[in-house]
């Protein structure tokens, strides 16, 4: 289990979070902290905290490229946790 920091950008349209939101609770992936700030009128700026294994967060990273609205994705950091 690692600890992992996502940086997304997405366009400002209705029911992005839902849609973003709906992918990490379709891995059983639990949201830990997110930060949605809007940058421009046309974009928003992410930072999401997840704790999970690799495979998870490989096949979350390719399911969100897909979502239209999503500019994006891309893993910022990555700290190992101790068991």
């Amino acid at each position: 289990m690692n600890m992992y920091v996502l940086s997304i950008i997405t366009q400002n349209t209705l029911c992005v979070l839902q849609r973003v939101a709906g992918m990490f609770s379709r891995y059983r992936i639990n949201i830990e902290h997110i930060n949605i700030s809007r940058h421009t009128e046309e974009l928003s700026y992410w930072n999401v905290v997840i704790y999970s294994e690799d495979e998870r967060i490989e096949l979350l990273t390719r399911q969100l490229t897909k979502i239209i609205e999503l500019v994006e994705v891309k893993i910022i950091d990555k700290v190992p946790l101790e068991a």
